[in-house]
């Protein structure tokens, strides 16, 4: 979407060719076997044809709360969040929702499965960051990461709670720029670089230092894993400027390291092969996204998008 509106631009010339409905939000948008998916503004789910943008269906997904679910489509089917009433509203209460992951039937929008089953004793889904592999969608949700049999919609493993140490003290921490790995699925901590086994669920490996939740600029090609960061870095305070005392004395913090460090590491080994910075107007801008492209890497850096080879 541009703004919120769905906008589709022909490849060869980059000229416009339609233009879709009003989109909910910060909505994303999946496309697989011909057909467009994106959540409107007007509480529907829509499919689209990505030739002509006519709407082939749209179902209704009820508002409720702030969720900005990443829809994921293949094989014929949609996985993204959807709210799920579990009490009719009255006179005298508002509606109950639960928040469900659920795979919806690509030609005709019919739900085919939900997760959770039930919404008893569950937490509500909003997934961050999906993966679709083999018979599998590994997807995190806030501080949890979940594996979920394609055909069935139920778990592969048990929901993993993330953790990891901050400021002495382990302690439940979300994941981003989750990407998979081979035999693991990567993420970023703000104190570390985590894989998880996709097998079992269970922590292969990690590597301490300094990321970025909030622009990860994660990706892997080729056996070589990308992220914005500094490794091996030591982390820094949650709080800066508190003053520590161990004996009486104060202790000196890590500072915080500037952003815009973008590093290539060989999966096999974990060592760092190389770092990559660029000058700014805006000084230690972020990289944004990157994206692995026949053998280079274009890295959408401050104005300008750049090719590394």
């Amino acid at each position: 979407p541009m703004g919120n509106t769905l906008v589709a631009v022909t490849i060869a010339t980059g000229r416009e060719a339609w233009r879709g409905p009003k989109t909910a939000q910060s909505a994303a948008v999946a496309a697989d076997g011909g057909l467009a998916f994106v959540l409107g503004e007007d509480a529907n789910f829509h499919a689209l044809d990505a030739a002509t943008g006519r709407e082939k269906w749209a179902v209704p997904f009820p508002r409720s709360g702030s969720c900005d679910s990443v829809p994921v489509a293949r094989g014929g089917s949609v996985y993204v969040t959807r709210n799920v009433v579990v009490r009719a509203g009255d006179a005298n209460r508002a509606a109950e929702y639960h928040r469900h992951l659920v795979a919806l039937d690509a030609s005709t929008g019919q739900e085919r499965w939900r997760y959770p089953a039930s919404p008893a004793g569950a937490a509500a889904m909003c997934v961050d960051r999906a993966i679709v592999t083999g018979d599998t969608y590994f997807a995190v949700s806030d501080q949890t990461l979940y594996a979920i049999d394609l055909t069935t919609g139920r778990d592969l493993w048990p929901p993993v709670e993330v953790r990891a140490p901050i400021d002495g003290r382990e302690r439940a921490v979300g994941l981003a720029g989750l990407v998979d790995a081979g035999a693991v699925l990567v993420g970023v901590t703000p104190v570390s670089l985590i894989a998880f086994d996709k097998a079992t669920g269970r922590r292969a490996w990690q590597m301490p230092g300094q990321y970025r939740q909030n622009s990860p600029s994660t990706a892997v090609a080729g056996g070589v894993l990308y992220v914005q960061g500094h490794p091996g870095a030591k982390p820094a305070p949650e709080v800066q400027g508190r003053i520590v005392y161990q004996g009486g004395k104060p202790v000196e913090q890590p500072p915080v390291l500037p952003g815009g460090h973008l590093n290539a590491i060989d999966l096999a080994t974990r060592t760092v092969l190389w770092s990559f910075s660029r000058p700014t107007a805006e000084a230690n801008w972020p990289f944004g996204y990157v994206i692995p492209v026949d053998g280079g890497l274009w890295v959408d850096s401050y104005q300008a998008l750049v090719m590394l080879e």
